[in-house]
């Protein structure tokens, strides 16, 4: 949820190719500056909390997989 970020585009586009597409709202940088963040930093406070959301789709939706891929900038 930062201001630099729109994922939107992607909503017709996956749709076109028959992919469900699951859209995950956390207030995770809000959250960090609330006292949350306890020591750690922001980025590895913000990725676990990123995984936390997507297992938890998982699981709300019966999904035993989660692929996480990693581009590699050429």
């Amino acid at each position: 949820m930062t201001p630099s970020f729109d994922p939107s585009p992607l909503v017709a586009y996956l749709a076109q190719l028959g992919i469900t597409y699951h859209y995950l709202q956390n207030p995770i940088i809000d959250r960090a500056s609330q006292g949350q963040l306890q020591g750690d930093s922001l980025c590895a406070f913000c990725s676990r909390m990123k995984r936390g959301l997507l297992y938890g789709c998982c699981r709300d939706n019966h999904y035993n997989k989660l692929v996480r891929q990693l581009h590699a900038l050429t």
